[in-house]
C-alpha cells in the first residue's frame, strides 16, 4: 500500500483526530484512511444507510391512515399565534 505524508495540520485538528481514533479504538492512520476512502471512493460503490428500501411500499390504505394521523399537526393554533408582539 502507498503512503502519504500530511503537513501543516492545525494542532487542534490533530488533537480531534487523535481523540476520535481513541474513542473508536483504531489507529490514527486507520481513521484517516477510512475518512479519505469515504470521501473519495468510487461513488458507484458507496453504501447508503437510507430508507430507499421502503420507497413505494405503502398501500393506499397506509397512506390514508398516515394522513389521518398527521392531520391534527396541519392545524395552526390561533391562540398561540395571537400573542401580541413586543
Amino acid at each position: 500500500m502507498a503512503s502519504m505524508l500530511l503537513r501543516g495540520l492545525d494542532p487542534d485538528l490533530i488533537q480531534s483526530i487523535e481523540r476520535e481514533a481513541s474513542q473508536r479504538g483504531v489507529s490514527v492512520d486507520r481513521l484517516i484512511a477510512e475518512a479519505l476512502a469515504e470521501c473519495f471512493a468510487d461513488h458507484s460503490m458507496r453504501r447508503f444507510d437510507d430508507l430507499d428500501a421502503l420507497a413505494k411500499t405503502w398501500s393506499t390504505a397506509d397512506l390514508r391512515e398516515f394522513e389521518r394521523a398527521i392531520e391534527p399537526l396541519t392545524k395552526v393554533d390561533d391562540q398561540l399565534w395571537a400573542q401580541p408582539r413586543k
